[in-house]
């Protein structure tokens, strides 16, 4: 009986299990590739956030421009008040004349009818300088409009979109 005692006693190297040293590894290893993880996934969703901000900006700043550009190209007249930062105007709304006005303040572009309450239009403007009036040659006047915005979530990046308007109503001095 006692030689069975004995040999239920000895086990060999392979059940003994794992060493601490192997244990540590493992888990060392295991914290590397689920940190490595950890980081792609991080990156790939500020990835999606930083596109998804600028093809709003880039949406909102089309639809800006295509408002600003219908105003000045059906403008009768051009304020001599205007500036880089300020663009007044003669112009038609819902079919009849009116004034518009488009406005920067600070980094905000607002736009008011008939010195009515001034509507926002884009945020985050990157130049307070958008508007540029000059004769031509030809003595047709052009508007040169430039939008700069820098994107909520991605401030390294400025959206620009530009546009040059041929006045076509302008009415003789």
């Amino acid at each position: 009986m006692r030689r069975i005692r004995l040999r239920c006693r000895r086990t060999s190297a392979v059940e003994h299990g794992f060493s601490l040293i192997e244990l540590t590894i493992t888990v060392s290893l295991l914290v590397v590739v689920l940190a490595m993880f950890a980081e792609a996934l991080a990156s790939s969703q500020r990835s999606q956030s930083f596109a998804q901000d600028r093809s709003e900006t880039l949406d909102a700043l089309q639809t800006t421009m295509a408002r600003v550009t219908k105003d000045t190209r059906q403008a009768t007249a051009i304020d001599a008040t205007s500036s880089a930062s300020r663009l007044d105007m003669h112009t038609f709304y819902k079919g009849a004349a009116a004034t518009v006005s488009y406005v920067i303040t600070a980094t905000t572009l607002t736009r008011s009818v008939n010195g009515g309450a001034a509507v926002l239009l884009v945020t985050r403007l990157a130049s307070p300088s958008l508007f540029t009036y000059e004769p031509t040659p030809t003595n047709i006047q052009v508007v040169k409009i430039l939008l700069q915005v820098t994107p909520k979530n991605s401030p390294n990046t400025t959206v620009h979109l530009t546009s040059e308007v041929r006045l076509r109503n302008l009415s003789n001095p």
